[in-house]
């Protein structure tokens, strides 16, 4: 990543939009929403362990970032978890 702040600030507009575009797609759209479920971001950690705990927390944050830069709000996400489940019902489905 570029060190001068305005092309870091450009940089991670280019990514964002890049995320933005792929989400755009059903096919992004569905890759994004198994991430989402996969980083655990429709439910809480819970772990007792320490380690597993600290796993699941770095995968959430990954998620809340893809989330962040496509420019949805953590507090669409279970709406985004319903809709997205359809999509890949329908995407499973569709090759059975």
């Amino acid at each position: 990543m570029a060190k001068d702040p305005q092309q870091r600030h450009k940089a991670q507009n280019a990514v964002a939009e890049a995320w933005k575009g792929f989400y755009g797609t059903p096919e992004g759209r569905a890759a994004i929403a198994e991430l989402m479920v996969w980083c655990n971001l429709y439910q809480p950690c819970i772990s007792n362990d320490v380690m597993e705990m600290a796993r699941e927390q770095g995968e959430r944050n990954v998620a809340l970032r893809i989330v962040q830069m496509i420019g949805l709000r953590p507090s669409e996400a279970p709406v985004d978890a319903w809709e997205d489940s359809e999509i890949l019902d329908r995407m499973i489905g569709g090759h059975r």
